[in-house]
Parts: structure tokens; C-alpha cells; sequence
């Protein structure tokens, strides 16, 4: 569904690899349509993604993730990491019950990208 916005979480101990990573999922009726606000929210303790708009960029959490006991296999986020944003087609997830080729081309568009360092 196009519509659904997916946040997920890769570590060593949680990922992908092994089905292990937290997702989520949330419908936004109009993600297609509209520019979103996606909102990582990152400190010392947790994670939290949102999806919103200008109105209200913390509309819909969409995934919390919070530390585990300082095991850098389950929280690498004390040190330097990637943010990544994609479009996920094919593959053992996005593909799982075949792709439908009428789909393509595709392509997601980014307006603006921002980091803010609390304070």
C-alpha cells in the first residue's frame, strides 16, 4: 500500500537479516498526494518517528525504539550512525508476494531534509 509509512530499526542484534528488526507501519491517506514531515526524534534513552504535517509534524507515531541496558548491539546510537530513506520494492519484505510491474516507474521526492542538535 502506498500509503503506509514503514519505520524500521537495523542493529547488529535487531535487523532484517535475521527478521528481528522493530517495524511499523501507520496509513496516511494522502502520503501520495502531500508533502509529509518525517520526524526522527533521537536522544540519549529512545527513538521515536513520527509523520505529520506543518500543522502538526507529530500527528501519527510511527515507531518508538528505546535504549536496551547500553548493549551496543541493540543501541549503537551513542556514537555516529545513519538515517536512511527509501523506497522499498522487491526483496524478501516489499516483494514477499510478488511486485507488480505496472507500478514503475516510481519515485519518492524529498523537499528538505534538516537535522536540529537539542540543546
Amino acid at each position: 500500500d502506498p500509503n503506509t509509512i514503514v519505520s524500521s530499526v537495523h542493529t547488529k542484534a535487531f535487523n532484517h537479516m535475521i527478521n528481528t528488526q522493530p517495524t511499523n507501519g501507520v496509513h496516511v491517506g494522502d502520503a501520495t498526494s502531500n508533502f509529509k514531515i518525517y520526524t526522527l526524534d533521537w536522544n540519549w534513552d529512545k527513538m521515536e518517528m513520527f509523520v505529520g504535517d506543518e500543522g502538526n509534524p507529530f500527528q501519527q507515531r510511527v515507531l518508538i525504539w528505546e535504549k536496551h541496558n547500553g548493549d551496543w548491539t541493540r543501541w549503537p546510537f551513542d556514537r555516529n550512525f545513519f538515517v536512511l530513506l527509501n523506497i522499498a520494492v522487491g526483496g524478501a519484505w516489499g516483494g514477499s508476494q510478488g511486485i507488480d510491474e505496472n507500478i514503475f516507474p516510481r519515485r519518492m521526492e524529498i523537499d528538505w531534509v534538516y537535522f536540529y542538535k537539542w540543546q
